[in-house]
């Protein structure tokens, strides 16, 4: 038997993988198997992306799914392979719209990698073909989109609510936003992306919010998840945002197999890295994937570091928020290909002023008038920004493996210094 990536056997298979996978977490320390984890996801990740139907080039008539589209492309889905098909050119009377069914016909042909950003964009979103001088023959949509319906809200409340709006709550926006190109100026692109932080504020509001629900026998926090989840499946990009949901769920949740019913410290960055595998096998090469979990791994390890200072909160905050800084600018730099000289204060002053902006523009989506007027605020300040710091073009493209080499010099660094640390602690002890 054969592995297809949504075959309902392969399905079965990664299900007992899983079940089997949470069962050793459970019941060996789960220190030993982050690495083993996530060496194995990304290999089978990488195997099942080239498990895939061949086809000659040629002429062919496709049917499929939109699973990504953009003002500049789409993804037709169809029989586990993802073709990339270039709206430039493409011509048709209704509208396209996510999840629409469509027939297209044109020339297929392999896709051509020339550099390491478009190997990227394959493997995450599982792209095998290019689909040249296309024609769209007939698209059978929905009978109502709850995406659609969004657009045209965020559309009928101005420009400007229009650019901050959807980019904020949904992570969606057009291919020609101008907030993008002032945040990547700035080294802050991912502050304003929706983030695993952002995700764990809103879910501590709605728990708040809630709260009074307990009163009246109601688990606050069973409405708070099932709540979050809807939102969840709103997101044009819910990576970050699904790990920390799963983490919430798995702190929120009692462990059957310890006999203090709690998991452990690394349990739900784990738990999190193997349901998304199962979810998409190529998340894994997504940068909003990289992004979220090296930094939550690496915050994990910083934390005890930066605890056992003797400083006051507001300082440890600062070290952290520095430390993770320097610890993403690779990452950064491959995201935005700028470095701005005042990136890292930048980082520490717009992070919590994007999260206020986060929070309000999904508990006050009803009061356009007010956000509007926010969004004044946060686009000129920007653009002032923008101005006024110094912020120059990289022209280098960055190597992968000196992304690896990088994230891998820091988790070895901060584990010898903590094992160091714990060594010194038990010595004194012991005297």
């Amino acid at each position: 038997m054969h592995l297809i990536i949504n075959a309902y056997e392969s399905k079965i298979f990664w299900v007992i993988l899983f079940i089997i996978h949470i069962l050793t977490i459970a019941l060996i320390k789960p220190k030993f198997l982050i690495l083993a984890s996530i060496v194995l996801c990304l290999y089978l990740s990488y195997s099942l992306s080239k498990s895939k139907i061949y086809y000659e080039k040629g002429f062919y008539k496709i049917g499929g799914s939109i699973s990504a589209l953009s003002e500049k492309y789409l993804v037709i889905s169809n029989d586990n392979n993802n073709i990339l098909v270039y709206t430039s050119g493409l011509k048709n009377a209704t509208p396209l719209s996510l999840g629409d069914n469509i027939e297209i016909q044109g020339e297929l042909n392999s896709v051509e990698i020339n550099s390491s950003k478009i190997a990227t964009f394959y493997l995450q979103n599982n792209i095998n073909y290019l689909l040249k001088k296309a024609t769209i023959l007939t698209v059978n949509k929905a009978n109502y989109s709850i995406e659609q319906s969004i657009i045209n809200y965020s559309k009928n409340n101005g420009q400007l609510f229009d650019s901050y709006w959807r980019l904020l709550v949904f992570g969606s926006y057009d291919s020609r936003e101008l907030v993008l190109e002032k945040v990547n100026r700035l080294n802050i692109v991912h502050l304003i992306v929706i983030s695993g932080l952002h995700f764990d504020l809103l879910f501590y509001l709605v728990l708040k919010i809630l709260k009074p629900l307990d009163k009246i026998k109601l688990k606050s926090k069973y409405i708070a998840f099932a709540l979050i989840f809807y939102y969840l499946t709103l997101l044009s990009n819910p990576i970050s945002a699904l790990r920390a949901y799963i983490m919430q769920v798995v702190k929120n949740s009692k462990n059957p197999f310890s006999n203090n019913g709690k998991f452990k410290k690394y349990d739900g960055l784990i738990i999190a890295i193997l349901i998304l595998f199962l979810i998409k096998n190529n998340y894994l090469f997504s940068m909003s994937f990289i992004l979220s979990f090296s930094s939550t791994f690496a915050i994990m390890l910083l934390v005890p570091l930066i605890t056992n200072k003797k400083n006051n909160a507001f300082i440890k905050t600062l070290m952290l928020a520095s430390l993770i800084y320097l610890f993403n600018v690779p990452l950064l730099l491959y995201i935005s290909e700028y470095w701005n000289y005042f990136g890292l204060l930048l980082g520490i002053i717009m992070a919590p002023i994007f999260q206020v902006y986060h929070i309000a523009s999904t508990l006050f989506w009803w009061s356009p008038a007010m956000l509007n007027w926010m969004y004044y605020l946060i686009d000129n300040l920007l653009y002032y920004l923008v101005e006024y710091t110094i912020s120059l073009k990289i022209n280098i493209e960055l190597n992968w493996w000196i992304i690896i080499g990088w994230c891998s010099f820091w988790y070895v660094s901060i584990s010898f210094i903590n094992l160091g640390k714990m060594n010194k602690n038990l010595k004194i002890k012991v005297a």
